[in-house]
């Protein structure tokens, strides 16, 4: 993806929080024609850094890397991402190879903090994983 997302927040989108889908096949738009991008693979580009983030409060899924086997020549790693309340996933993995989750909070979600589907070689490292947080519990029990 070539990009870098740190210290960013998603909160109530009616959706999807962050999404990454390298799509297959070559560089499109303007910078297509650029020396430096000749012969690159999308499904192999890296994430220069994801650290930080948060996303709350959406409808469906708070984090997702989705089809077309995004395999990064580097191990993407997303550092301390905060996924919580959030309708249905906190982050889903599906058909993605060589990814790390370092640290961060997965909790309070729908129905799965973390799901990997079709994904391999995925790492989760310290990472705070929490079904349904005290708090949370009873704030459902008040409302």
């Amino acid at each position: 993806t070539m990009n870098y997302f740190e210290g960013n927040v998603i909160a109530g989108a009616c959706c999807h929080g962050y999404w990454i889908e390298p799509q297959q096949g070559t560089i499109r738009g303007a910078s297509k024609n650029l020396k430096e991008f000749e012969g690159i693979d999308r499904n192999k580009l890296n994430l220069l850094q994801f650290e930080n983030n948060d996303v709350h409060s959406v409808s469906s899924f708070g984090m997702r890397l989705y089809p077309n086997r995004w395999n990064p020549d580097e191990q993407a790693q997303i550092v301390n991402l905060r996924t919580y309340r959030n309708g249905n996933v906190g982050i889903s993995l599906h058909v993605d190879t060589n990814v790390r989750l370092l640290g961060g909070f997965y909790g309070d979600n729908g129905f799965r903090q973390i799901w990997s589907n079709l994904a391999d070689d995925i790492t989760i490292e310290g990472a705070h994983v929490v079904g349904i947080s005290l708090k949370f519990r009873e704030a459902l029990q008040r409302a």
